[in-house]
């Protein structure tokens, strides 16, 4: 069956929707929107009919009032989804592997909560990303090394708290320790390496070179190509386990590395030797 009014897209998806007709009973039909719509006829509440005539075509003693009736029902019968709670929510936030876990207590009565982002962190502009009916979202459509500003809506003009994440790598880093000259010689002065690696880039962040609770060389930038260096001569004589550990800026995850497969060694120098000389003048004596 044809649909000849302009509420049927809404009937056809489910949702209500008032048609005001024609009187029929008493001719306040419109031929220009039920059959035939152009320029100089159509649906509106100016037109007359006959065209060109003083004579509306909808009369105002029946369209208007009928109008002003189906407006107060729908706003008499409206009701809202629920009643916005006396707080919004409290979110948390972590960072896995190329997204950002986001959860939060149950706020009742609310049945849809939206999530909303900001680019750049809690200060950055926000827009909704989804909307869901439990108190739990993961975000993966994110970039590694980005941070992201989170909050979750609960009414129209509520809230939660913000939290800000950085996303962190796919994968995580790896550190490797290599030392030079190995083995050393006491007072010598040797140069510790770390390598920092990891998936889709070179990681950035700080090294800290440390012999068990004993602090070497602290936060050590790593350079472009994934390197981080000391130099000392003031270690004993003898072999040292020493640990490289980096914390990783921008999302890169923090690792750590020795070299316990083969500690660097300190050998002791060589005893220097002394030459003496004897003479005796004059020689030969009387």
């Amino acid at each position: 069956m044809m649909c000849y009014t302009d509420h049927c897209p809404f009937w056809n998806v489910g949702v209500t929707a008032i048609d005001l007709n024609e009187d029929l009973t008493h001719n306040d039909l419109c031929p220009c929107f039920d059959y035939s719509q152009n320029s100089t006829c159509r649906d509106t509440v100016t037109q007359t009919y006959p065209v060109g005539s003083s004579t509306l075509m909808f009369d105002q003693n029946y369209s208007w009032p009928t109008e002003k009736t189906a407006i107060a029902l729908i706003a008499s019968t409206a009701r809202p989804l629920y009643a916005c709670p006396a707080s919004g929510a409290t979110l948390s936030a972590t960072t896995g592997a190329n997204q950002v876990q986001l959860t939060w207590p149950g706020v009742p009565p609310v049945t849809n909560y939206v999530v909303e982002r900001a680019n750049g962190g809690c200060s950055g502009t926000f827009a909704g990303i989804a909307s869901t009916t439990t108190a739990s979202y993961t975000d993966n459509a994110v970039t590694v090394g980005s941070t992201y500003g989170y909050r979750v809506r609960t009414c129209p003009f509520q809230v939660s708290n913000c939290v800000a994440e950085t996303v962190q790598s796919q994968s995580g880093t790896t550190v490797t320790l290599s030392s030079s000259p190995n083995p050393s010689t006491f007072g010598q002065s040797v140069t510790f390496t770390a390598t920092v690696t990891g998936a889709g880039g070179v990681p950035t962040g700080t090294v800290t070179f440390g012999e068990g609770s004993t602090v070497l060389a602290s936060n050590v930038s790593v350079d472009g190509g994934g390197h981080a260096a000391f130099s000392t001569s003031t270690l004993a004589v003898g072999s040292h386990t020493i640990t490289a550990t980096f914390t990783g800026t921008n999302g890169w995850p923090g690792a750590s590395g020795s070299d316990a497969a083969s500690p660097h060694v300190v050998n002791q120098a060589a005893a220097a030797t002394t030459n003496t000389t004897l003479w005796a003048s004059p020689n030969p004596s009387v």
